[in-house]
């Protein structure tokens, strides 16, 4: 047991404040920015990070002794809630940005916030969410699904449930680093692009300077060689053009098949992953993402 609690209970509680969470994700954005979105990192009606916070401070509050309401033990529980939530918030933004190398939420336009990943305002909101869910939300689990993780067919149920999420945990973090890939060959293509026609404008105007130079030069021994320069030059210009039109049909061709894949994904998988989190940052490749959303139309409502 755990803060008099047996495994299959606190197994259970996660669950329950996991899809409490998600739900509240969905209220939010649909209150706040007028968008319906399947909000969370997995395709399930499910926010694991909600489950580990709501269980990790109901655990200490019990293990604490704080489980008995007054005023005294009603602020330790807020501002212990808005500790450990605030934490496990920096620490989660952290790891997913160097997992997968992307910001998928972002405070900097917030007041006090420290470099986007935490702010006073959502801590302070963590705080009072915390103290709701010990003293309210808690009593109200414990009745309804207590003695659920003692029997055999909760027992089952449980097992079923854990089986989803984690099946549901695996393809999500493959569907993400599928994302992150795509992008990132889609922005390389065009980056190769770019530098390929800025190096293909100064080859351009280095090779007539010196053919200027060289058609001054010989001029007067050969009447002809200006000609030869000229279609040198057209030779070129259309080697260099066929290029660069193959590597923008490559590039146009890969973009209309990574949006095809996003409106076909929108409501499950690559595409819901944008969808759900309009002010996602992918590292070194913000411009492309924030074209990308734009013309899915996967912006926020301002």
């Amino acid at each position: 047991m755990i803060a008099g609690y047996i495994l299959t209970d606190i197994a259970i509680f996660f669950l329950v404040y996991a899809v409490i969470g998600w739900i509240t994700e969905v209220i939010y954005q649909a209150i706040s920015k007028g968008i319906v979105v399947n909000r969370g990192f997995l395709n399930g009606p499910i926010c694991p990070i909600y489950g580990f916070g709501s269980l990790f401070v109901i655990l200490l509050v019990k293990a604490l002794g704080l489980d008995h309401s007054s005023f005294t033990t009603d602020v330790q529980v807020f501002l212990l809630g808005m500790l450990l939530s605030t934490m496990l918030e920096l620490v989660g933004g952290y790891a997913l940005l160097k997992i997968f190398h992307a910001r998928w939420w972002d405070y900097t336009s917030k007041p006090f916030n420290y470099h986007g990943y935490i702010c006073l305002e959502f801590s302070i909101i963590w705080g009072f969410g915390i103290l709701v869910v010990v003293r309210r939300i808690q009593p109200f689990v414990e009745v309804v699904f207590g003695g659920l993780g003692t029997s055999t067919f909760g027992i089952i149920l449980l097992l079923i449930a854990y089986i989803a999420f984690i099946s549901d945990f695996a393809v999500s973090v493959l569907i993400t680093l599928g994302l992150n890939k795509r992008i990132t060959r889609l922005d390389d293509m065009k980056k190769s692009m770019t530098e390929f026609s800025d190096l293909l404008s100064t080859r351009i105007g280095d090779d007539a300077i010196n053919a200027k130079g060289k058609v001054d030069a010989y001029r007067a021994e050969s009447t002809s060689f200006n000609a030869e320069i000229r279609d040198a030059a057209a030779e070129r210009r259309a080697e260099v053009a066929k290029e660069l039109a193959d590597m923008k049909r490559d590039y146009e061709l890969a973009r209309e098949e990574f949006y095809k894949k996003m409106r076909k994904t929108k409501f499950f998988g690559t595409g819901r992953i944008l969808k759900s989190y309009p002010d996602l940052r992918i590292v070194n490749h913000g411009e492309i993402v924030d074209k990308i959303k734009e013309t899915l139309r996967y912006k926020t409502k301002s």
